[in-house]
């Protein structure tokens, strides 16, 4: 068993395919980034044997981040009971659960017990260490400021793993799936660091294998009991295989499994060889010089009531909603191939294509076919820019409807507003609200790091609109091994 193993699982951005990925009928297009919540696990060997272990939490970026757990076999009416683990919360030392952490915990050692009842035993008279941290991104750093404006060179002034005077409860998020990558995190590094998954499986650009579809769907199947519910599971696919065309997984293959919890079902469910979890992660590469921007926005959105709003109106009204989520599908899918087109034109001649991106980074996209329209070299390149300028404005006017007809914000006013600025500024090609929506956060699509840092500037400096940047940026990485 190694002495430490220690596991990266990056936050997400879901810039295609909000509320559709609900349904298996439909993809969406999940960006992994480089911010990731870390967890680091050791086992420390003490001198004392006794019939349980101990599992000691520290997440040091909140006010009460710390939880113990002790870990034993119910041993009560043996043998029907005796496989069974008992994880319990020592309330002396945090009166808060953390239920993703202690979710995962039980699924865990369960299953280990259920696999491997000597290694489970060998624990007895130990304790497990986990440290848990992660990349500022995640939460609001307004705290830090008193300014109205906060640029990224403030942000980047930070201590790394900021603490944010703040609970676990009450911190301020930004969307970027802490939860998940959290869940997917401590579920990798407990299943390397004990052999259920190989180090080599999850080191960087290792590439999809059997052992990360099988932590992928522990990881799932957590997440879903963590929350009580059985979610579209972009958030967890993306912490696992990085940027990718989501599908989700059918409902019914963890639904089992999550009313028995026991062992057998779980791995029936999350075995890679039944294909249960049935979801697919296409690998989709995102066009040459693009780069992906990220914005905090000074508001909140209460994202598992919008959804349910949403499905209560599809319910409600099923032809007029499939009608409109089959154009929203459309104009999603067209994106997609525009992207694979734009991939398949630069391999063919990067000197041309980064002659269109060198023009239309320092352009307004509105004005791009209208500008270069003599520039006869380029100007291929230049339309499947302006294309994916005009299909993203139609998926965003699509989507604000489907807000309107189901009584939510998708993409409130306030949002619309500042998102038509951003896409004023030269070099934006794409710019939305993430995901289902709402007050909490935008991104934008820009053609080169300049164009990013004018907008930037301007349009995220105005005090009406409430902005602070985040520094995360695009990443194709999965979860990975890593070192603290």
């Amino acid at each position: 068993m190694p002495f430490r193993t220690t596991v990266a699982a990056p936050g997400k951005v879901l810039v295609v395919g909000g509320y559709l990925v609900l349904d298996k009928k439909y993809n969406g297009l999940v960006i992994a980034v480089n911010s990731c919540v870390y967890t680091s696990v050791k086992t420390k060997k003490l001198d004392s044997l006794t019939n349980s272990f101990k599992v000691l939490v520290n997440s040091p970026q909140f006010t009460n981040g710390k939880w113990e757990y002790s870990v034993s076999l119910n041993t009560e009416n043996n043998p029907p009971q005796s496989n069974t683990v008992l994880v319990e919360q020592d309330y002396t030392v945090s009166k808060n659960k953390n239920v993703f952490i202690e979710t995962v915990l039980e699924t865990f050692f369960g299953l280990l017990n259920y696999r491997n009842r000597e290694e489970f035993e060998s624990l007895k008279g130990t304790d497990l260490e986990l440290l848990v941290v992660s990349d500022n991104d995640f939460y609001s750093q307004r705290h830090e400021f008193v300014d109205t404006i906060i640029s990224s060179k403030k942000l980047s002034e930070l201590p790394k793993f900021n603490f944010t005077k703040s609970s676990i409860e009450d911190v301020k998020k930004t969307g970027l799936g802490s939860s998940a990558a959290l869940v997917t995190s401590l579920s990798s590094a407990l299943m390397i660091h004990f052999g259920f998954a190989s180090k080599q499986s999850f080191l960087k650009n290792s590439g999809n294998n059997d052992d990360k579809y099988f932590v992928h769907g522990f990881s799932q199947y957590c997440h879903c009991l963590a929350q009580g519910k059985i979610g579209s599971g972009f958030d967890v696919s993306s912490a696992i295989f990085g940027s990718h065309i989501y599908q989700r997984f059918s409902p019914s293959s963890i639904e089992i499994a999550m009313q028995n919890k026991d062992p057998k079902s779980i791995m029936d469910a999350i075995d890679p060889k039944t294909k249960r979890i049935d979801s697919t992660a296409k690998n989709i590469s995102i066009p040459n010089g693009f780069k992906l921007v990220l914005a905090d926005v000074n508001a909140g959105s209460n994202t598992p009531s919008m959804v349910s709003k949403v499905l209560q109106w599809r319910k409600n009204n099923p032809k007029d909603s499939n009608e409109l989520w089959e154009e929203i599908s459309r104009n999603n899918t067209k994106i997609f191939s525009l992207f694979d087109t734009l991939v398949d034109e630069s391999s063919k001649n990067q000197k041309l294509y980064d002659l269109a991106i060198n023009k239309c980074s320092k352009t307004i996209a509105s004005e791009w076919e209208t500008t270069f329209q003599t520039e006869t070299d380029c100007l291929l390149i230049i339309k499947l820019f302006s294309q994916i300028y005009e299909t993203n404005n139609k998926v965003r006017k699509l989507m604000k409807l489907m807000g309107d007809k189901a009584g939510v914000e998708v993409e409130p006013d306030q949002q619309t507003k500042l998102l038509d600025q951003c896409l004023s500024s030269p070099g934006v090609i794409m710019a939305g609200v993430p995901g289902a929506g709402g007050y909490d956060a935008i991104y934008c699509m820009c053609l080169s790091e300049e164009s990013a840092q004018l907008l930037e500037s301007t349009v995220w400096k105005v005090p009406e609109f409430k902005v602070t940047p985040l520094l995360s940026r695009q990443s194709d990485s999965g979860c990975f091994v890593t070192e603290l």
